[in-house]
């Protein structure tokens, strides 16, 4: 049987996945001031940067008027990155 059959069939799917990256997204909210504009963050962190864009009225409440999506092998920068994207001035 198929892994993909085995997954709708049993519920579950076997063997190992490897994990290359860390994935976060991080957003940030119109009303604050942060330390950071966007383009210092774009190019502060332009190697952990995927993709960037504002956020459609919809869902910033929940999520930020802009969000950023950020990837690296290691959990660490990631986080820092995060916090340095938040930071309020």
């Amino acid at each position: 049987m198929r892994a993909g059959l085995r997954a709708i069939v049993r519920g579950r799917v076997q063997g190992e996945f490897p994990r290359r990256y860390h994935v976060a997204y991080v957003g940030r909210k119109d009303r604050r001031r942060y330390a950071l504009s966007l383009d210092q963050v774009r190019d502060r962190f332009r190697d952990l940067r995927v993709h960037d864009e504002p956020v459609n009225d919809v869902f910033s409440a929940a999520i930020g008027n802009h969000g950023f999506l950020l990837r690296c092998p290691e959990l660490e920068p990631l986080a820092e990155a995060a916090a340095a994207i938040h930071q309020l001035a």
